[in-house]
């Protein structure tokens, strides 16, 4: 976060944030970037356990996209000097790259973009059996903003059972 995109958020601030609007009942949706030049497998577990622990303990909601490498970007310069980038940029590869399910231009020794999807998927699935488990978590979601749990709930589906293993 700090060296491509330069965001310099501690860690231990999003967790009492977190806490508190967890106290003051307020609904809390983090979104994670993974597939950046430098990361390791190792780096990007850490985050899955992250946003995992934001919905275990704070109900925080996540969601997870690729990074993406936007032309003129600092991240785009980065993986182009680093040999990086899968296939010249173009605006339909660009488009289709930034999509979660397909998303992914992106590719290190330590990750690809098909790699990362099935990272992401196995999350997802993950986290929809840990909210299933959750006394009483899916009704709370579903009474106070039925339009929003619908439409989270077909997301979390689609993820869970949706996707076809490839032989």
């Amino acid at each position: 976060m700090d060296k491509i995109i330069g965001k310099n958020l501690k860690l231990e601030k999003v967790i009492e944030i977190a806490g508190i609007c967890k106290k003051q009942k307020l609904d809390l949706h983090a979104f994670f970037v993974v597939g950046f030049p430098g990361e390791t497998k190792q780096n990007i577990k850490n985050t899955f356990d992250f946003a995992y622990m934001l919905n275990k303990k704070y109900d925080v909601a996540p969601s997870f996209n690729i990074a993406t490498p936007l032309i003129g970007t600092k991240l785009y310069e980065e993986a182009k000097k680093q040999g990086y980038i899968i296939e010249e940029l173009n605006s339909e590869n660009l488009m289709i790259g930034s999509l979660f399910k397909t998303g992914g231009l992106i590719k290190t020794n330590e990750f690809n973009p098909e790699g990362l999807r099935r990272d992401i998927d196995k999350f997802y699935k993950r986290l929809f059996l840990l909210q299933l488990k959750k006394p009483g978590y899916l009704f709370k979601r579903l009474i106070r903003n039925p339009q929003t749990f619908l439409f989270k709930t077909k997301i979390l589906m689609d993820f869970a059972f949706s996707r076809k293993k490839k032989k």
